[in-house]
């Protein structure tokens, strides 16, 4: 006979997303001149394009979703345009932020963090889709956080929640066993 799989209860993460970003704010903040400019994880970004990509995610997302603004360009009609929206939008903004310090960097994070907070705290959670931009915020900091360990001892500085980390997993993993089909871009980068 065989057993009924029982579906685990949704995992509610929404209100750990302030203290995420203010560990990762703090870790920024903390970052000398040298540290902005070693490399990642992601191959072919430093910290400071890490940081600014997830500046973008933020901006996007309140000017996409919460504001209605639909970009200029031509229509998505496969997968391939997909991706090269995306990669062409990625490389074109982490070029247009070299040129912002590490104290700007942190500043319009600071910023903008609030009202990304506010539009995810008005969605509802149990709908598809919604909150991408915080799964990759709480993959980026450990990408930077791993750039600037110098030794084992100085790794670990940054770490998202424990629920939040959980939640990701799952989704993760939900969304491999029960929606093979639905495309969720990964943070570019790396």
């Amino acid at each position: 006979m065989e057993t009924e799989r029982k579906r685990p209860g949704p995992i509610l993460v929404q209100d750990r997303f302030p203290e995420l970003r203010t560990r990762l704010l703090e870790l920024l903040r903390s970052l000398s001149a040298e540290d902005w400019d070693r490399p990642t994880a992601a191959s072919r970004w430093n910290v400071r394009d890490v940081a600014t990509h997830l500046l973008g995610g933020d901006i996007g997302m309140l000017s996409r979703r919460r504001d209605g603004y639909t970009p200029p360009g031509k229509p998505i009609r496969s997968y391939q345009d997909l991706i090269d929206l995306i990669n062409n939008l990625n490389d074109t903004w982490v070029r247009a932020t070299r040129r912002m310090s590490g104290p700007v960097i942190c500043d319009l994070l600071e910023y903008t963090g609030p009202q990304v907070e506010a539009y995810f705290a008005s969605l509802d959670p149990f709908a598809l889709g919604g909150f991408r931009s915080c799964a990759c915020l709480a993959r980026s900091g450990p990408r930077i956080d791993r750039a600037l360990a110098s030794s084992a001892a100085d790794s670990g500085r940054y770490r998202p929640p424990s629920a939040v980390r959980a939640a990701i997993f799952r989704s993760r993993a939900r969304r491999i066993r029960t929606r093979p089909a639905v495309f969720v871009p990964r943070c570019a980068g790396g």
